[in-house]
């Protein structure tokens, strides 16, 4: 009896350890699978994010050449006006915000400009779409989200228009207003999305409008990342627009010294020539390449009996040979600015 309950004792003992052993090996196995995958997530979600931090990377730098060459492609195509109706010029600070606000639609104080919201549809068309033509690993895909871009073009503008209240929108590069030699004119645009603080910055909502770099790997598991990241940066634009402005705020002095009594287009012309040429404007001297290249007038008469001066237009326009100063190198660069004077 003693032998025989012994036996079956050890046998029950073995049972229990061989189901005990089951049990063990099933955990570790569980534990390793889980283990496994888990390590398997972690290194895709590394994968995902570096191949998004590249293309958040990779889209910035179109994003500011999209930009620049915007800027570059709008400025050929539209030329500036300076209305007055008095022979004095707004001082240079003024003149600078009101071509801020032309060029750029930024804080426009302009009722009739063009400017509108030039810069924040430039900066989103820049944004939109730049992500599709970029070419992905094996085993993943990109998108983009918030692709709609009248709705980010709002947000922009109302963005830039905080920014030009509140602190400098665009920082010009040594051009004082007066020395035209020294003036270089290239500029930074600044874009201030850091969060917001007490009325600074950009708010969540409107942050929330840019569009969002998407990555899905072959399991359908998806990550998100915006393109511009939170913070305060600026946009070098390496044009001379505002050595342009200053040259024909120059020549615009000379011109406006003219009585409406002696305004003859015949003479005009030479009086614009030669006054730049007393500003060294032409190609023979030490330009760097920032030419001025020619003067067109027009003159509009009164219908009265007997016809005087009624509009005097003169538009100088301003060439641009430096590569270092232009985007696209193929094509030419001209800078068209107009004066505009209204008599009574």
């Amino acid at each position: 009896m003693n032998s025989k309950g012994f036996t079956l004792f050890t046998a029950l003992i073995a049972f229990i350890l061989i189901v005990l052993s089951l049990v063990l090996v099933q955990s570790m196995t569980s534990t390793e699978a889980s283990v496994s995958e888990v390590v398997t997530s972690i290194s895709e979600q590394q994968e995902m994010q570096a191949i998004a931090d590249l293309l958040r990377a990779d889209a910035l730098q179109e994003f500011n050449y999209g930009v620049r060459l915007s800027i570059e492609k709008f400025t050929k195509i539209n030329e500036y006006l300076i209305n007055t109706s008095t022979s004095d010029l707004p001082d240079w600070e003024d003149m600078k915000n009101e071509f801020i606000a032309d060029r750029f639609g930024v804080n426009d104080t302009i009722e009739d400009g063009e400017g509108g919201q030039e810069f924040a549809g430039l900066a989103a068309n820049s944004l939109i779409g730049i992500v599709e033509t970029t070419d992905y690993p094996s085993g993943f895909s990109i998108g983009l989200e918030n692709q709609e871009p009248g709705a980010l073009t709002e947000a922009l503008n109302e963005t830039f228009n905080q920014q030009a209240g509140e602190s400098e929108f665009s920082e010009i590069y040594e051009c004082d207003g007066e020395d035209y030699d020294a003036c270089i004119g290239t500029f930074y645009v600044t874009m201030d999305l850091s969060p917001d603080d007490d009325g600074q910055g950009m708010s969540d909502a409107i942050y929330e409008e840019f569009p969002l770099v998407t990555v899905t790997n072959n399991e359908g598991r998806t990550l998100k990342e915006p393109i511009l990241p939170r913070g305060k940066f600026k946009v070098y634009v390496p044009l001379r627009m505002f050595k342009a402005l200053l040259g024909a705020k120059l020549i615009s002095e000379r011109v406006l010294e003219i009585s409406r009594e002696s305004i003859d287009a015949s003479t005009i012309p030479g009086i614009v020539s030669n006054r730049a040429a007393d500003l060294g404007f032409h190609e023979d001297s030490d330009s760097d390449g920032f030419v001025f290249v020619r003067t067109e007038t027009r003159i509009t008469p009164s219908t009265d009996p007997i016809p005087v001066v009624k509009r005097l237009e003169v538009a100088m326009t301003f060439r641009e040979d430096n590569l270092k100063y232009k985007i696209d190198d193929g094509q030419p660069l001209e800078y068209k600015i107009k004066l505009t004077r209204f008599f009574d």
